[in-house]
């Protein structure tokens, strides 16, 4: 999944912030059953709008805000369940989060977590550290297996991440629905059918924190948040797998391209093998962000430099003209902008620990063609 590129430096995980929202048209044949298979659906920092299109199609809105989670909840959870919410810390029969297997990795994962939010990062990202993503559909798929033989699909995936939380008392559920990858979404002009490639059936997770609700998280892909490249269908109610022949003869077109994002910070902070929603209560890492307001200068000529004494950091503005990075230590750093590779402006800085610092830079230059410089 890419939701966008982006220079990575060394380290964990790569954090987002940003919004960003894509349109689709479902089309059915003949033979295809209930189109209300298709239902609006929101929660925290995902919403999915579903509305009759033109003859017989129905038409997918999708929206997604990737700001900070902020998630205060403290770890080990100490709140009182609800008794609609205790099914989803119990064992079933494919997330067996009463295995001793899964309770003793559980517990070494998620040592000394301070907040719900960081251990769910520190479950997931042990899942995809160490979980080789297999797409034999013969494969592991129960919790156990998976954790045993190291590798499964989606639902192999899915199914320990849930065991993993639930094993920790942290409430989550199964979620069924449909994922468009990047060369299906780059070509908008066509209605394609599901397939084992491009559109596919996907299993991913919902995770819940009283404080701000129910959260997507991918366990291949992302945390506390999916793209707009994700239709949801439904939640897992006792079924192993949503019957795909329910499925039959559906056909879906991107009407515009998932990867136009209308805003997103560009970050920097890990080797992109996922992508993380930060929340300023357990990171402890600073950010920067710059808005230069030159708008015409961007496609292809600019360039944002941030240095410390054992860092350098390279990213172009986006065409809106801004750029964040994420992760950045306490410490004193230059912030340098060049302009079709001259230098135009310098700034040096102090940053303290979670500390955000926004640069809104009107830059002294004249638009130029690469032939006169």
């Amino acid at each position: 999944m890419t939701i966008f590129s982006c220079c990575v430096a060394a380290g964990d995980d790569l954090y987002i912030r940003g919004n960003h929202s894509t349109k689709y048209s479902i089309k059915f044949s003949k033979r295809s059953p209930d189109q209300t298979l298709f239902k609006s659906y929101s929660n925290n920092g995902y919403s999915q709008q579903i509305a009759p299109g033109d003859e017989g199609t129905v038409k997918a809105e999708i929206s997604v805000k990737c700001d900070d989670l902020n998630s205060e909840i403290p770890y080990p959870v100490r709140y009182d369940l609800p008794s609609w919410l205790k099914p989803y810390v119990l064992p079933g029969l494919d997330i067996q989060s009463d295995s001793p297997e899964i309770i003793n990795r559980a517990k070494q994962i998620v040592k000394g977590s301070k907040y719900q939010y960081e251990a769910v990062q520190k479950i997931l990202r042990w899942v995809n550290d160490n979980i080789t993503y297999d797409l034999d559909l013969k494969g592991p798929k129960t919790a156990v297996a998976v954790l045993l033989e190291r590798k499964g699909y989606c639902v192999g995936y899915s199914n320990l991440a849930a065991a993993l939380l639930r094993a920790s008392g942290i409430p989550c559920r199964n979620v069924h629905g449909i994922h468009i990858n990047d060369d299906s979404a780059a070509d908008s002009g066509e209605y394609k059918p599901l397939s084992l490639k491009g559109i596919t059936l996907h299993r991913w997770i919902e995770i819940y924190y009283p404080d701000v609700g129910w959260v997507f998280s991918d366990p291949k892909y992302s945390i506390n948040f999916i793209g707009a490249n994700y239709i949801f269908l439904a939640h897992q109610n006792g079924q192993d797998n949503f019957p795909a022949t329910l499925l039959g003869g559906v056909m879906i077109k991107t009407e515009n391209n998932i990867f136009n994002l209308s805003y997103i910070d560009r970050v920097q902070e890990g080797n992109g093998q996922l992508l993380v929603r930060s929340s300023i209560f357990t990171r402890k890492k600073g950010i920067v962000s710059i808005w230069i307001m030159n708008g015409y200068m961007f496609p292809g000529k600019t360039e944002v430099v941030i240095a410390s004494f054992d860092r350098v950091l390279k990213l172009p503005p986006d065409t809106d003209g801004k750029v964040s990075f994420i992760g950045l230590d306490r410490g004193e750093y230059e912030l340098k902008i060049r302009y079709n590779g001259i230098l135009v402006y310098v700034n040096k800085f102090g940053l303290k620990d979670k500390q955000e610092l926004n640069f809104d830079i009107k830059l002294n230059v004249e638009e130029t063609t690469d032939e006169e410089l």
